[in-house]
């Protein structure tokens, strides 16, 4: 669960095991958050999605020893409102999230490969969860009511 401008930590962690635990390059990298869309109305539906987020993290990889894991984290800050719209899912109204990594890599004998992982993340609102929301006392507000 993310929500709504959160700076968001993601680890990349490779074990390498091709050729005998052969060094593996990150060659590029691009972290996506994708938002769909679907809207029912009777029988009729639309659909549509959009990219909300795309970041390129193409310096900063480590330099891989041969048959060494190493990883990365790097901080994926994700938008707020109005750019990004919490999930929802309302009977005529659904908004779902998806994560994705797109990384091309290099392997020991010059080849490039391309890897790619989705995967479905659900926005709360701007506050985080567990987190107390500010209490709204309302009699501080009924003395401009009575002016009225």
């Amino acid at each position: 669960v993310l929500y709504l401008a959160q700076k968001v930590p993601v680890t990349f962690k490779a074990f390498p095991t091709l050729n005998n635990g052969a060094p593996l390059t990150v060659v590029s990298a691009i972290v996506k958050l994708k938002q769909y869309t679907s809207l029912k109305a009777g029988y009729e539906t639309k659909q549509d999605f959009k990219d909300v987020m795309s970041i390129a993290v193409n310096d900063g990889w480590p330099v891989p020893v041969h048959g060494q894991p190493w990883q990365r984290t790097i901080v994926v800050p994700l938008p707020s409102a109005p750019t990004l719209s919490p999930t929802t899912n309302a009977d005529c109204y659904v908004k779902t999230h998806k994560l994705k990594l797109i990384m091309q890599v290099r392997i020991s004998n010059g080849s490039k490969r391309e890897l790619r992982v989705e995967m479905p993340v659900l926005i709360t609102g701007p506050c985080p969860p567990g987190e107390q929301v500010p209490s709204f006392d309302l009699n501080r507000y009924l003395p401009c009511l009575d002016s009225i």
